[in-house]
């Protein structure tokens, strides 16, 4: 009897899962079996920039995911390849030693993801189908464009007609299938070397911390617009490891928020999931993002500094200035960065220090627990204002501004800048040279007035270059 197996990828968890859903539903007509399978290979993820936290992430996530499919009657295969080439060779493999002739998965964008798919559609004898659904966005990409035609390359109005598809048609995520097979014993999977993240937030990574986390923040997302921004307090939902596993979907998320408060276009956190989807729906269109490309060429030509010993200087958060290096020594410690701090952070290495914005894009993904490579992306490309969307190349953030707004008091940077603990409120966010001295905190790797100037002026002669020859 044929056997129906669910591919895993990027969707760690058993709820509001289409494809699992699906292959349980064909498994019952058919009386057949059901299996799933799991692609490991570390050094995919790995050249595709993800460092120790995600990967500890990735093996935990996992590890939960194979005790609930077990209660499920499921068996979970670990397919363990160098590339996800080998695994796609390994995978159509085990389908034809199972008897399997239906493979159920979630589509996903990106390159390596297209090739990797491509490979499959060459490989795959004729009676192996692929069954592929959009669990990944709220609406397909396809769904979603300009009146003209082509994809939207500007966050609002692709957020303005997402949300009035939603608002048409929300459907509700799919529970739990409840399959009637019976449970199986729970046997560990074969991951080989364990990565180590210790996760002292206590960041939400699997599919049940994740639902918690959810219902907990909704009691509290009323004060999303006014906390967010602060990183000493308690303000932000801490769901992107979640999201960025797939332990939790984006489409979960929005459902909760329209139960809780309706969908509503001014809902700041419902806006912020759905840049995420932006930057991913851009990926569908544009998968060359993925091989370093800036989506704006006109600053394809920017004299970007190599400096190693200045790069290293704000991976390891000695720039001389407390709220960048407050954040670096968070996301080194902890594996995560608060948001606000991810764009002050960047803009400063890229603006001020004029550090190529891949050289910062490829630090946080090795060092983030949540490294999503579209959000990564985007992100960065944001600030160095070479994607959809950009800020305008003259818009810099003033760390030292920053700070004295969304840290007051200063509570965050005595977090992680201990040495500065002793300095008075005012002092905190800019230390004089003699008091960096006298606590030995280093003085600023940059004249970040001067730096803005420079900045400004390169921005400004590469745009009027490109403008005479377009």
């Amino acid at each position: 009897m044929p056997k129906q197996l669910v591919w895993f990828r990027n969707d760690l968890r058993t709820c509001d899962h289409t494809p699992l859903s699906e292959a349980l539903l064909a498994a019952h007509k058919q009386n057949s079996d059901l299996v799933a399978a799991f692609i490991w290979s570390p050094a995919q993820l790995q050249q595709q920039g993800a460092g120790a936290p995600k990967l500890a992430a990735y093996q935990q996530a996992l590890d939960a995911l194979n005790e609930d499919l077990a209660a499920l009657g499921v068996e979970l295969q670990i397919i363990t390849a160098p590339t996800w080439q080998q695994g796609v060779t390994d995978l159509i493999a085990l389908c034809a030693r199972l008897g399997v002739q239906d493979i159920y998965c979630h589509y996903e964008p990106g390159w390596d993801e297209r090739l990797r798919d491509g490979q499959f559609h060459t490989q795959a004898p004729a009676d192996l189908e692929l069954h592929r659904s959009n669990d990944l966005y709220s609406a397909p990409p396809r769904q979603l464009l300009t009146q003209q035609g082509n994809f939207y390359k500007v966050f609002t109005p692709y957020k303005k007609n997402l949300l009035a598809q939603l608002l048409e048609g929300l459907v509700a995520p799919r529970p739990v299938p409840n399959n009637g097979f019976p449970a199986l014993a729970v046997k560990p999977l074969a991951l080989g070397e364990r990565f180590i993240w210790s996760n002292p937030l206590q960041l939400p990574v699997l599919e049940q911390q994740a639902h918690e986390r959810l219902d907990d923040f909704m009691a509290q997302m009323n004060d999303y617009r006014d906390l967010r921004d602060f990183p000493a307090q308690a303000g932000t939902s801490l769901l992107s490891t979640s999201l960025a596993l797939g332990t939790l979907s984006s489409r979960q998320i929005i459902w909760t928020i329209a139960q809780h408060n309706g969908l509503n276009g001014d809902n700041t956190y419902l806006s912020e999931i759905l840049w995420r989807e932006f930057y991913k729906y851009l990926l569908a269109w544009q998968p060359e993002l993925c091989l370093g490309q800036a989506f704006n060429k006109k600053w394809d030509h920017f004299p970007w500094r190599t400096d190693p010993v200045l790069l290293q200087r704000w991976q390891d958060g000695q720039t001389g200035v407390p709220i960048v290096d407050a954040a670096a020594r968070q996301l080194n410690q902890t594996g995560w960065m608060h948001n606000r701090l991810r764009m002050v952070s960047a803009m400063y290495l890229v603006k001020i220090l004029q550090v190529d914005w891949r050289q910062g894009e490829a630090w946080f993904a090795r060092q983030l627990a949540d490294f999503d490579f579209a959000a990564n992306n985007g992100g960065w490309q944001w600030v160095a204002s070479t994607g959809v969307d950009a800020t305008p190349y003259f818009r810099i953030f003033n760390p030292h501004e920053q700070s004295r707004r969304f840290d007051p008091d200063g509570d965050f940077i005595r977090r992680y800048v201990p040495e500065l603990a002793p300095l008075a409120n005012k002092a905190i966010h800019q230390p004089t040279p003699e008091l960096a001295l006298q606590l030995g905190y280093p003085l600023p790797v940059a004249d970040y007035k001067a730096a803005r100037v420079d900045t400004l002026s390169k921005f400004k002669k590469l745009g009027q270059a490109y403008e005479q020859h377009n």
